[in-house]
């Protein structure tokens, strides 16, 4: 059983500094969610500075990412000059609340250019699309020539663009879908093809010629990665090549996936039509309303006529 005591803010500050494990001290940060004031930013600040122990830091920066106001965002932006990478991640990750904050727009994008940990610059990428800057495109594609391990940079800015729906990295897409590029950053690639051009509805017969040639790749991951496109896609022309796939691949992996794939787009299909024909229906039923009340106003002026005779 855990006994739970209500404790005044000076009483969890006096746990934050003093706690003698890492249990307490975090306790006390959580706890510390419920008093927003100066005096409890500075001590969460000095914390994720000072103490000696990553998660309890990193747990810290997570509860002064919770408020928006320009003391909290200073007292964020400085610890950006950590040489913890993971400090530096957390706090890129709670900057993300300052949406359209030129301040941390500059900041995110001078990570993206500088900072010297690729996971960092990543999750700086993610950071500044939720930010919504006016020209995220061309930032986000300066940082395609950024050199990372397995492409981890080249990956999460594509992703990032794709989520964004931003129907000019199409060409960035197709570029990266091919070899001699890293099979990561190729997967990557060749399912935001589909993905992109499914929810934008532009590129989708070019999209579907790409995927179709790389399904006939001799590489598992190039071909996977080409079935994801296709159910994302979502296009009717797909199924037949799914089909062989789900028949003959030598990956029970992707043979699955295509039947996945294919059920998917008929279903999107089906909704599609039920969709159409449940607006033709209501065209039709408002024209025999239409109609009837046409011939009620007839059958009205008829029986007036006979009337006055």
């Amino acid at each position: 059983m855990e006994q739970e005591h209500k404790k005044s803010q000076d009483m969890l500050l006096y746990e934050l500094e003093n706690g003698s494990t890492i249990f307490i001290r975090i306790r006390a940060v959580k706890k510390l969610t419920d008093h927003r004031n100066k005096t409890v930013r500075e001590a969460l600040l000095k914390t994720a500075q000072n103490d000696p122990y990553l998660r309890v830091r990193l747990e810290a920066i997570a509860v002064l990412g919770k408020e928006r106001d320009d003391q909290t965002k200073n007292a964020l932006l400085s610890l950006l000059k950590d040489n913890e990478p993971k400090v530096r991640g957390k706090v890129v990750n709670a900057l993300r609340g300052f949406y359209k904050d030129n301040e941390v727009i500059n900041t995110m994008i001078d990570i993206i250019k500088n900072d010297s940990s690729n996971s960092v610059a990543s999750s700086a990428v993610r950071t500044l699309a939720q930010l919504k800057p006016v020209k995220v495109y061309a930032v986000l594609k300066s940082g395609l020539k950024r050199k990372s391990w397995r492409h981890q940079m080249q990956s999460s800015i594509l992703n990032t663009l794709v989520d964004l729906k931003e129907p000019r990295a199409f060409s960035d897409l197709e570029k990266f879908a091919k070899d001699p590029y890293h099979r990561d950053l190729r997967t990557t690639a060749i399912r935001g093809l589909g993905r992109l051009a499914g929810e934008t509805k532009q590129h989708q017969s070019h999209a579907l010629n790409l995927l179709l040639d790389y399904l006939k790749s001799s590489s598992p991951s190039i071909r996977s990665a080409a079935v994801s496109g296709l159910q994302s896609l979502g296009h009717q022309d797909a199924i037949s090549q799914l089909q062989w796939i789900e028949s003959n691949d030598g990956k029970e992996n992707i043979r699955n996936a295509a039947k996945r794939a294919i059920s998917e787009i008929r279903r999107d299909r089906e909704s599609d039509l039920a969709g159409k024909n449940a607006g033709l229906i209501d065209k039709l039923q408002d024209k025999n309303k239409a109609l009837e009340n046409q011939l009620k106003d007839i059958e009205s002026k008829r029986k007036e006529i006979t009337k006055d005779k």
